[in-house]
């Protein structure tokens, strides 16, 4: 990239070029360095450029950053002069970094310099007294503006727009007074930064209170009083890291919102909110690092460009948020970077293959087929009981009308008590044997039903995980869009402000801003609507949070994994053997066939049962035993009539029935007719299930084929769109063309974005179709089982390839 940068930017310095003579290449280029004091090097203000100019001018310049030429001022201006004029009388040094802020102000003051000074720090100009001159006539530069005007002297300047920051801030905090904590040194050396601040303040109608910090982190925490509503924070220069972390940390504590002055760096420590966009300090070095270049090849510093536009990113500290009760409202939320987010929701860290795995187990569509099944099993035992023996036992309590009993002749008494056994079994009969192997089968096929469910929800479980993904990117992309957008805004009012564009450009900017907004409200919406669908999908609470974790094609879980699959895809011979083999997997273990084939097998049963009620014979046992246990009442006391003496309380019988059909009226040609067209229509519907099954094994597999090769393709596009936005953006920013082209080109450049971020994705979601299609889904298998897949597939190849799959 950083050549692609170069490359882009040569255009425009050619121009420059006739001011100063070249250096040498092979003549070694020491650069001297200006540092405000030893701390700052901790916040990388000398870092960056050094390694921006060094991978900048590779090749083309021994360029070189003695440790010996590196000078301290020592935190005040006068050091910063005093170290300038050594290094000017420093004949081994051609060109002068002035590092910080307060190195910058004091390089800004000289008019008369024998040696290029690069100046990166100016944050006021026209208040730091800063030279300014209209660019060269002919030539605008590559970011339009104007120039120092004084030869050999370079300056930087991302205005600090201080009304901008405390707009932001207000609106993400309530508050009437604020609280400024900055660096002692600078408030003794640049007490007109602060100025500015405080009238700026005055005009919004915010109190102003300054707080200067040295290097302790407790000192400054002292001098608050503990009642500040809102406090601005600005680098800390002079403290140590360490004691700059604990100070973050006590302002969390006293649970004070804060805004900070350098961007994202400050909010990873813990700051609230900041609206500066994190590539800024990179922009300056980069910037700094083409002029080192250009001056090294003739140019004058004089004569380059010195404003950069600010750009705006507002990015915010969910943990802090979350830590001081300062929560933003969602129309922040729609342009703001996110830090720390996922400790604010919380919830488990959730991969793809623990979803897949958490719906076997919770689902509860999956559990209803569970208890189905369960269920279904007990219709087998219904079954069978009707070839099993079956004793009752009853007794009965009988009164009659005495008149009755009383001339029964003593056959019935007025009130007697009896106790009946009775037993009974099936010594034969088609129909029940029909009726067991009849529901085996069913239950068969719903175990087969259930495999069926199970892969369902699997599936239904990956691509939901997959959309959590998708919308996941989608929120991004268009958040960082908005983020583009915002600095297109800004480079929009510089082209305003230097007469190279009217007020129409700005009013475009920020109706894009307002679309972009809804766009990101829009995305959020789908993503918490995700969301909720996995976790009805899961069986947990709807909106419980979740963290997710990104899946790539090197998840070990998925055969796609590596290359060993590449040679059976690799052309179109191999996929279209490939494509047989999966259908050969798939047509023999689909569970949707083999329901069909046990239902088949049931029906057919049936039909034989039918076919055979014509003359098969029911056989069957029988016996009771009745006993006479008390008896009273009219009916007793006859005299024995004779002949029967020796009856007692107790009667028994055993019957053997054989029955054998005749004829029912046609009722058994009927069901026989019935039960064999039945058979048939299953039949039907198992080849027409087959034809499914194959047609959408073969159909994904094509659809997964052109997924996998869009992800290059749609990462071409993303570095293509990427390139011509790059090219548009800088020829806006000369005045070359029009904002409808940056429009497009923006456009064009998001679309690709969208399009490349979820060309994996897609392709996921395609695979795990065709393995939904073949019947096998890999984060439902062991390794084992996928071993024995890929061993099959090598045999398949080899029995129709036998030289190989090369």
């Amino acid at each position: 990239m950083r050549r692609s940068r170069r490359g882009a930017a040569v255009g425009w310095i050619l121009a420059l070029l006739p001011w100063a003579g070249p250096v040498a290449a092979a003549e070694p280029v020491r650069i001297g360095i200006v540092i405000d004091g030893p701390e700052l090097d901790g916040l990388g203000y000398v870092g960056s450029f050094v390694e921006e100019t060094l991978a900048l001018t590779d090749g083309e310049f021994d360029v070189r950053f003695p440790d010996e030429k590196r000078i301290s001022a020592e935190w005040s201006v006068e050091g910063a002069r005093a170290a300038i004029e050594r290094l000017f009388a420093d004949p081994e040094v051609r060109l002068i970094l002035a590092a910080g802020p307060i190195s910058s102000h004091a390089a800004v003051q000289l008019r008369d310099l024998p040696k290029p000074v690069i100046a990166p720090s100016v944050f006021l100009p026209r208040m730091q007294g800063a030279p300014e001159a209209p660019p060269p006539e002919g030539s605008t530069g590559a970011f339009g503006g104007p120039v120092s005007g004084v030869r050999n002297l370079a300056y930087l300047t991302i205005p600090a727009d201080f009304r901008r920051d405390l707009a932001l801030f207000r609106e993400l905090v309530d508050f009437d007074r604020v609280t400024v904590m900055a660096s002692r040194r600078l408030s003794e050396n640049l007490p007109l930064v602060w100025q500015r601040f405080q009238e700026v303040a005055d005009a919004e109608g915010v109190g102003f209170e300054l707080v200067t910090m040295s290097r302790s982190a407790d000192e400054a925490l002292a001098q608050l009083s503990g009642d500040e509503q809102a406090i601005y924070f600005t680098p800390p220069l002079e403290m140590p890291r360490e004691e700059a972390d604990r100070l973050i940390r006590g302002l969390i504590e006293r649970r004070v919102p804060t805004f900070g002055l350098l961007g994202r760096q400050d909010v990873e420590r813990g700051i609230l909110a900041s609206a500066a966009p994190p590539a800024n300090r990179q922009l300056l070095a980069r910037r700094a690092a083409l002029i080192v270049q250009q001056v090294l090849l003739g140019a004058d510093a004089g004569r380059f460009p010195v404003q950069v536009a600010k750009g705006e990113r507002l990015t915010i500290n969910m943990a802090t948020a979350a830590a001081i009760g300062a929560w933003p409202s969602y129309a922040i939320l729609t342009e703001a970077e996110l830090v720390d987010e996922a400790e604010v929701e919380g919830g488990p860290a959730l991969s793809l293959g623990e979803v897949v795995r958490r719906a076997m187990t919770g689902n509860l569509d999956l559990a209803a087929t569970d208890r189905s099944v369960l269920a279904g099993a007990q219709d087998i035992e219904t079954a069978r009981s009707r070839l099993r023996p079956k004793l009752d036992v009853s007794g009965r309590l009988l009164q009659i009308d005495e008149d009755r009993a009383a001339s029964s002749l003593g056959v019935q008494r007025e009130r007697t008590a009896t106790a009946s056994l009775s037993f009974s079994t099936p010594l034969y009969t088609e129909r029940g044997r029909a009726g067991v192997e009849v529901q085996e089968r069913l239950q068969d096929a719903r175990l087969a039903g259930r495999d069926q469910a199970r892969l369902d929800v699997a599936l239904a479980a990956a691509l939901g995980y997959l959309d959590v993904l998708r919308a996941e990117t989608l929120v991004r992309i268009r958040r960082n869009d908005l983020a583009l957008t915002r600095s297109n805004l800004d480079r929009a009012r510089v082209r305003e402000r230097i007469g190279q564009s009217g007020r129409s450009d700005v009013y475009r900017w920020e109706s894009r801003i307002a679309t972009s907004r809804q766009e990101v409200l829009d995305a959020e919406a789908l993503q918490r609507i995700a969301k909720i669908e996995l976790n009805r999908l899961l069986n947990r609470p709807l909106e419980e949070p979740f963290q997710t974790i990104e899946t790539g094609l090197d998840d070990p879980e998925l055969r796609v994994g590596g290359d060993r699959l590449d040679p059976y895809i690799a052309n179109p011979w191999a996929f279209a053997t490939f494509r047989e083999f999966e259908v050969s997997e798939g047509l023999s273990v689909a569970p949707e066939l083999e329901a069909l084939d046990q239902a088949i097998a049931a029906q057919e049963r049936l039909a034989l049962s039918a076919r055979r009620s014509f003359r098969s014979p029911t056989l069957s046992l029988g016996a009771s035993v009745d006993r006479e246990l008390a008896a009273g009442g009219a009916g007793g006391g006859l005299p024995p009539v004779p002949g029967f003496e020796g009856a007692d309380d107790t009667d028994w019988s055993v019957a053997l029935q054989l029955g054998l059909p005749l004829y029912a009226g046609g009722a058994r040609a009927a069901e026989y007719a019935k039960a064999r067209e039945e058979v048939e229509r299953l039949r039907y519907e198992r080849r027409a299930a087959a034809e499914r099954i194959e047609q959408r094994i073969r159909s994904s597999l094509h659809l997964a084929s052109a997924s996998f090769a869009g992800l290059r393709l749609s990462r071409d596009a993303v570095e293509a769109s990427r390139a011509n936005l790059e090219l548009v953006s800088d020829a806006y920013v000369r005045g070359v063309v029009e904002v409808v082209t940056l429009l497009d080109a923006q456009n064009a450049a998001l679309r690709a974005e969208e399009a490349s971020a979820n060309a994996v994705h897609d392709f996921l979601g395609d695979v795990f179709s065709v393995q939904r299609a073949v019947g096998r889904l890999d984060y439902l298998e062991s390794e084992a089982d996928r071993e024995a897949w890929f061993r099959r597939l090598e045999e398949w190849f080899a029995a129709r390839h036998p030289r190989g799959n090369e």
